[in-house]
């Protein structure tokens, strides 16, 4: 009998729970993936907690895409995003002239049919990398828009939290509502500037 995921969220968030779970954990042959997958859900509701208080229209049209998501399968599909410096700007920025910054990006795996919520710092851009991306969509509050596949983001407080959709078939022409009702795969990726 595998432990359930609010339990595993209170034991987590170091709620008192009963002993015999912890001991039930420890017994479980993956003991380890469980424990991590449970610190990222919590992770992935404290985000979406924070982006209900910071942006609530945001917040719910997220919870929108959500629910249309839920209805398509999940595919092998993914897109990597990758945060870049702009690295000429960082440069020129150095405190220590002739001093190169240390190169900090990263990346964040993505995948078809499913959504994540990211806390980056502003200065950072954002590269999309996929053969299937085909188009994407921003909202953010001061407005939204279609993309090319070859764009790219900056992230920049002033602008606040952003809805990133990517879609695998071309929509671009489509409202952002029909889009998402459509039969193609789309994963999303909801920006908040720390």
């Amino acid at each position: 009998m595998s432990i359930e995921k609010h339990v595993l969220d209170a034991m987590v968030q170091g709620q008192d729970v009963d002993r015999q779970y912890w001991e039930q954990l420890l017994l479980e042959p993956d003991a380890d993936e469980l424990w991590f997958s449970a610190v990222e859900r919590r992770r992935q509701i404290d985000r979406f907690t924070k982006l209900v208080s910071v942006a609530p229209l945001i917040a719910s049209c997220l919870q929108s895409a959500r629910r249309l998501m839920q209805n398509l399968a999940e595919t092998a599909g993914k897109l990597t995003v990758t945060p870049q410096f702009d690295e000429l700007n960082s440069y020129l920025s150095s405190s220590d002239e002739g001093t190169v910054p240390e190169d900090t990006s990263r990346e964040i795996e993505v995948l078809w049919n499913n959504e994540c919520i990211e806390e980056l710092p502003s200065g950072l851009r954002l590269s999309f990398g996929s053969e299937t991306l085909k188009c994407w969509h921003y909202q953010m509050a001061g407005g939204e828009g279609w993309l090319e596949p070859n764009d790219t983001w900056d992230v920049v407080a002033e602008d606040g939290p952003v809805i990133l959709i990517f879609f695998d078939q071309e929509v671009s022409t489509l409202s952002i509502p029909d889009a998402l009702a459509t039969e193609s795969n789309r994963a999303i990726v909801t920006i908040v500037p720390s």
